[in-house]
């Protein structure tokens, strides 16, 4: 019974120091960090929840129905705004390093992060005007019909 309350204290103890050497003595900084992230993963969770859509208006766009060489032409250029998108998306969360394992200090978090912030801002802008422009395009398609 002992042993158990030995372990029991000892995980706790270690619990605790592992969360105070976590904070690195900068709880400014830290919590910069923290808030610069969580930025960044907001605007990936909400673009990356387009995804669906996306791919659903590449279906749609592939099948498009066009009678005019403008239609065929828009009908691209909504494609290739869809495809860009996704990639850029792709290859961001491909790239994207967490930056508390990579043995930074604050500062250098906070400058990737400020980094990665208006990255991701310009993949979710396109995103969504990716979007825009592929239901615009199948709406114009679909009202000439």
């Amino acid at each position: 019974m002992r042993k158990i309350f030995f372990f029991l204290g000892l995980s706790m103890f270690l619990m605790a120091c592992n969360q105070n050497g976590s904070n690195g003595g900068d709880s400014n900084g830290n919590s910069k960090v923290d808030e610069l992230k969580g930025e960044v993963m907001k605007i990936h969770d909400v673009t990356m929840a387009k995804k669906g859509d996306i791919q659903s208006l590449l279906s749609s766009l592939k099948i498009a129905k066009y009678s005019t060489a403008e239609d065929s032409t828009s009908i691209q250029e909504a494609y290739k705004a869809l495809k860009s998108a996704d990639e850029s998306m792709m290859t961001w969360m491909h790239e994207f390093k967490q930056p508390d394992e990579q043995g930074w200090t604050a500062e250098e978090q906070i400058t990737y992060l400020e980094g990665e912030l208006n990255k991701m801002t310009v993949i979710g802008d396109n995103t969504e005007a990716a979007l825009v422009l592929a239901n615009s395009t199948l709406g114009n398609l679909n009202s000439g019909e």
